[in-house]
């Protein structure tokens, strides 16, 4: 930084990146060396602390929502084939993503029917009970998981099916979990299941993007630099969500130490007494997140995206 006179550094992204944005902060000044440290949240896992929420978690949460009222109309139609289908979303530690999927349900007999949360201690035998009651009810069974659900003893299920590799960061990669119960659910029940893993679609998936959510990430982003070269640094932006009767957020900042490899989780209160299915607390949090339109340009019936060119600063 020094050697390129870099006096300001902006950081986008999740817990490891806070903790990594931190380690800069705290390295400029043990070197005396003037540096604007800013984090800027960005996780479609929805997991960094006192944050309403991370920009990019209403645009997975739609594209989520979407896939799930989509997918359901498919899979009704195949109940007398097919009777229960599992959609895996990205979450190691939090649900999120998994109960979001809630707001594509309209009525008692829409999917999701069931959704199940890294923050409760998943059960193979409820899961065997729950599965039945709604089969019995609806005809089959339409149902969210987590992908980073753990047994009673905290073993995940992504990794009864073997090992798995390591990212950059130390974590093991998950997403065998919905794979894993659908062989519990051929083996144990005797019935014909398949398994959705959107995997890097839901992370992707620009033509389904949240209006609300586009219009915060340029507000934090704009709002990141305006605090740095009003002299803040060593924080990471926030959104606070306003009272009031319709939906409003500011933004504020906090210290990125306290901010650092910590996670937030779904409370527990706004997760049913069953843990298979959200409250109307977590409705009413994440619907005004996935709300309004955004026009994409296409050319050629797809999606015309930009594409920015890697110029290099001359090495000196």
């Amino acid at each position: 930084f020094r050697k390129y006179k870099v006096r300001y550094f902006f950081y986008i992204g999740g817990n490891d990146s806070m903790d990594t944005a931190n380690r800069i902060y705290e390295a400029s000044i043990n070197a005396k060396y003037d540096l604007g440290v800013i984090g800027i949240p960005k996780t479609v896992d929805n997991d960094l602390l006192f944050t309403d929420h991370c920009p990019g978690f209403g645009s997975a949460a739609k594209y989520i929502a979407t896939s799930v009222l989509e997918a359901g109309y498919h899979a009704r139609g195949l109940y007398e084939f097919e009777r229960v289908t599992i959609l895996e979303t990205v979450g190691r530690n939090t649900g999120w993503l998994a109960g979001a999927s809630a707001l594509a349900r309209r009525s008692s007999v829409d999917p999701p029917h069931l959704i199940y949360f890294p923050e409760v201690p998943f059960s193979l035998d409820q899961f065997k009970e729950d599965v039945k009651r709604v089969c019995n009810e609806i005809g089959g069974a339409f149902i969210v998981v987590g992908e980073g659900i753990r047994d009673e003893r905290g073993e995940l299920f992504s990794l009864k099916n073997g090992s798995s590799p390591i990212d950059s960061f130390g974590h093991v990669f998950l997403g065998r979990a919905g794979d894993f119960l659908r062989r519990f659910i051929i083996q144990e029940m005797g019935l014909v299941a398949q398994n959705i893993k959107l995997d890097i679609c839901q992370q992707s998936a620009a033509h389904l993007i949240s209006g609300v959510d586009i219009k915060e990430a340029q507000m934090v982003g704009e709002d990141a630099v305006k605090y740095a070269v009003n002299g803040k640094s060593g924080v990471m932006i926030t959104l606070i969500r306003e009272e009031g009767s319709s939906y409003r957020c500011k933004t504020s900042t906090v210290e990125l130490s306290k901010v650092a490899n910590r996670e937030r989780k779904v409370p527990r209160p706004w997760i049913n007494e069953e843990g298979n299915f959200v409250r109307k607390e977590f409705i009413q949090y994440a619907y005004p997140l996935i709300q309004e339109e955004v026009k994409v340009p296409t050319r050629e019936g797809l999606p015309l995206y930009v594409k920015l060119h890697n110029y290099r600063v001359k090495e000196k």
